[in-house]
């Protein structure tokens, strides 16, 4: 009989041990699942934000025009690159194409994702403002622009954007060619006419 009772007793020690350690296992598991949920949210959020930086120095680009760090000079912007690769002081000769451009707009671009993946954008500040009468810019209330972005996508025709006083982008088509800015900017690409 004391034989037993030491069996017993030792199991009675056993069975509360082996609840403790199924429930530290359990813990452990449910904290393991949390954390690489976490690591995972936070690796595809890495991995979202690497995969479309060149957009987001695209966007960073144009709102630039509106802050209070925009700069005077005319820049062409990169998309592939995502950055700035020639900045040229203003000239009166590309602020008169650009207003051709503005006079010459003749419908808006109606593509869903206006922003290529490839190409370059210039930038051309526009100062003094330019007041315009054109039915596609007035017909969103804008009376006059301090500045466009010509975008030249890989395999497309040129085509504008222009931001409001809200800053609210858009898209313009236009049959100017554009040769003579590309001159003046003594800037080489193959555009589609």
């Amino acid at each position: 009989m004391i034989v037993v009772r030491i069996n017993k007793s030792i199991f009675d020690y056993i069975k509360p041990v082996r609840i403790i350690i199924l429930i530290l296992s359990l813990s452990l598991n449910i904290y393991n699942f949390y954390h690489n949920a976490v690591i995972t949210r936070k690796y595809r959020a890495l991995q979202y934000l690497t995969s479309h930086f060149s957009e987001s120095a695209l966007m960073a680009f144009v709102a630039s025009s509106n802050s209070s760090y925009s700069t005077t000079n005319i820049e062409i912007f990169d998309i592939s690159k995502g950055e700035v690769i020639v900045e040229v002081k203003p000239r009166p000769s590309v602020r008169e194409e650009a207003i051709k451009y503005l006079k010459g707009i003749n419908g808006i671009y109606t593509k869903v994702n206006a922003f290529p993946d490839k190409g370059y954008i210039i930038r051309i500040p526009l100062s003094p403002p330019v007041a315009v009468q054109n039915q596609w810019l007035n017909s969103f209330n804008i009376k006059s622009v301090d500045g466009l972005f010509v975008l030249f996508p890989e395999d497309e025709k040129p085509y504008i954007l222009v931001l409001d006083e809200a800053s609210r982008p858009f898209f313009y088509t236009f049959d100017i060619p554009t040769n003579k800015l590309l001159e003046d900017l003594d800037f080489q690409i193959k555009t589609i006419s």
